[in-house]
C-alpha cells in the first residue's frame, strides 16, 4: 500500500528534491521520507504543501523553475 500517492505524484510532476522540501519544513530529510511512508495528519499535510509553495516561489524568485524531470 502506497500512502500519500497524491503528495508524492505532486512533488515528482514539479521535480522538487526531498532534501529542498525537508530544508523549508525545518526537518531532515530523512524525516520527510519516514513521515511519507505513513498516513499523514493534517498538520503534516499543512507543513508539506506549504514547504511545496515555498519551494515553488523560491524557484521563482530566483528564476529557476522546471516543471518535469529532464529528459536522459
Amino acid at each position: 500500500m502506497i500512502f500519500n500517492e497524491d503528495i508524492l505524484d505532486r512533488i515528482e510532476s514539479l521535480g522538487i528534491k526531498r532534501y529542498e522540501l525537508a530544508y523549508f519544513i525545518g526537518v531532515d530529510r530523512a524525516t520527510l521520507w519516514n513521515w511519507l511512508k505513513v498516513p499523514l495528519n493534517e498538520e503534516r499535510k499543512r507543513q508539506i504543501n506549504d514547504a511545496i509553495q515555498k519551494v515553488i516561489e523560491s524557484r521563482e524568485d530566483n528564476g529557476i523553475w522546471r516543471t518535469s524531470k529532464p529528459k536522459n
